[in-house]
């Protein structure tokens, strides 16, 4: 079975649908549908276009462009979101260590010429850097779960998450 036709099926039992409720919907017969769904026929054009309305999902993830279904789409930007915010609190932390007046440093919410101050800000972004870490965590755990559940994820979807983040977090 392709990827379509898998996640073709699998979409379909997700919404609880039959084979005939889907025929319908799209305007043909249960036996041809079956076929679409068998991997023994491809969908015309027209009914590829109406599946998207029917599964709440897009065409590039029933293809296999992407592996993401819209809610891991939603996950998988938390996801980024959070590698990206861990990547940055990181770097100002080592760059504050090495210089506080670097104009590397991204966030600059302290003075640079108080040590009292340096001290504040490092002091905060460690006591914070479990929070951050616990969020990309989450978001990584979530995510990869989601996957889980979706028929034929590439291997290298699963790499891109595992060492996508700068920062492994296990």
């Amino acid at each position: 079975m392709d990827i379509f036709s898998a996640r073709l099926k699998w979409l379909r039992e997700r919404k609880s649908l039959t084979q005939n409720e889907v025929a319908e919907l799209i305007g043909m017969s249960r036996p041809g549908y079956t076929k679409i769904e068998q991997g023994q026929r491809e969908p015309k054009l027209e009914v590829l276009a109406l599946l998207p309305k029917i599964f709440d999902e897009s065409v590039d993830f029933m293809l296999g462009v992407t592996d993401f279904t819209q809610n891991c789409q939603r996950i998988k930007d938390k996801f980024d979101d959070a590698s990206a915010q861990l990547s940055i609190i990181k770097f100002d932390l080592q760059q504050i260590q090495i210089n506080p007046h670097s104009r590397n440093i991204i966030t600059k919410d302290f003075d640079p010429d108080d040590s009292e101050s340096v001290k504040a800000k490092i002091e905060f972004i460690q006591k914070n850097l479990p929070l951050y870490e616990d969020r990309l965590k989450i978001a990584k755990n979530k995510l990869l779960a989601l996957l889980d559940e979706v028929p034929l994820v590439k291997l290298e979807t699963y790499a891109d998450i595992e060492h996508g983040d700068p920062f492994k977090i296990d």
